[in-house]
């Protein structure tokens, strides 16, 4: 049975070349690649060359230690051993991961990942649409995509151009995404992208997984334009009391990195490469206390049930929503979603 795709952005993407001038070679730093076959790029400069493989750039060709752990702790997830990584790359499944089915995994979860993750999403999607509205043709990376693209398909709806990056792709066939969004297989700390050429990156749920965050911060205030934005979302937040619990553990492989970073280092990094960070109270756990619908199985359960019962006094809640977020964060560890604004 053909896989079924949003018409929208099929017929918005369809028959749309790669735009070669945008990417910048990891060897030596030069701007713009060139096409040498239909299975390889090279840098005009340097000669470094970058094969193309199912319509996928992959420009990992001398990753760091650090990101082949994490590709290696993916094959191993998948069944694979870790000699096997460099087919985790970019590697063919008989279906890939659909948020419909992502959604329907956590419906009944205590803490409901996926409607987390989308929820935040659309409220962050919300504080940067007008961009879209002035600029119909944004161009538009997300770090750490995957699936079936959902957090790029509200962009391609302005006329967007979407790129994607990440270290694993995974296709079907048919494969309804063939064509778009632009995808490379990349760090997210050396990304192979001209300085400047993004109106708007999204990260969700990415961050955590680098190594030296500083690094992962200065490259996307490199590939950002003035007066664009990144949404950096859904990322855990190493809280004083949840570290002290140990409520930090995760059940992925071990050479996968679930790092958790502190707000106060976030957001020295986020003044450090420029810029201005416009933090968000997610929209999904204000819902949840004014409905006082609080899982027992929720962490910290028995504090969000006494914070629900407050949250029915708006006055209250209007003062928690502006000022209780930071504090909340960095003693219980409550995600960042953050916008962060390229002045």
């Amino acid at each position: 049975m053909k896989p079924q795709i949003d018409t929208d952005f099929h017929r918005l993407a369809n028959g749309i070349e790669r735009e070669w001038g945008i990417y910048q070679c990891v060897s030596c730093h030069n701007d713009g690649l060139e096409p040498f076959s239909h299975q390889e790029v090279h840098c005009p400069k340097c000669k470094t060359s970058y094969s193309i493989r199912h319509n996928i750039l992959d420009t990992l060709i001398a990753p760091s230690i650090e990101v082949v752990k994490e590709i290696q702790g993916t094959a191993r997830e998948q069944g694979l051993s870790l000699e096997q990584w460099q087919e985790m790359k970019i590697r063919k499944i008989d279906r890939i991961t659909r948020i419909d089915d992502c959604l329907k995994l956590t419906e009944h979860d205590p803490i409901q990942y996926y409607q987390q993750t989308t929820t935040n999403f659309l409220q962050a999607f919300e504080a940067v649409k007008h961009l879209l509205q002035n600029k119909p043709n944004a161009f538009v990376l997300e770090i750490g995509a995957g699936g079936d693209y959902y957090f790029l398909k509200p962009f391609i709806k302005f006329g967007a151009r979407c790129f994607c990056s990440n270290i694993v792709f995974y296709y079907e066939e048919p494969d309804p995404y063939f064509m778009w969004p632009e995808k490379t297989v990349a760090d997210m700390n050396d990304l192979p992208y001209a300085a400047g050429s993004f109106d708007i990156v999204v990260m969700s749920a990415t961050s955590h997984h680098s190594t030296n965050l500083q690094a992962t911060i200065q490259e996307l205030s490199r590939i950002t334009k003035k007066g664009g934005a990144v949404l950096m979302i859904n990322d855990p937040i190493k809280g004083l009391i949840k570290s002290m619990g140990g409520c930090t553990e995760h059940d992925r492989d071990s050479l996968i990195h679930e790092n958790e970073f502190t707000l106060s280092h976030y957001r020295k990094m986020f003044r450090k490469y420029g810029f201005r960070d416009q933090h968000l109270f997610s929209k999904f756990h204000d819902q949840k206390l004014q409905d006082m619908k609080i899982h027992p199985n929720t962490r910290f359960a028995s504090i969000a049930k006494l914070a629900s019962r407050a949250w029915q006094n708006d006055m209250f809640r209007n003062i928690a929503l502006k000022y209780l977020l930071h504090p909340c964060q960095s003693i219980f560890g409550l995600p960042l979603n953050v916008v962060l604004w390229k002045d």
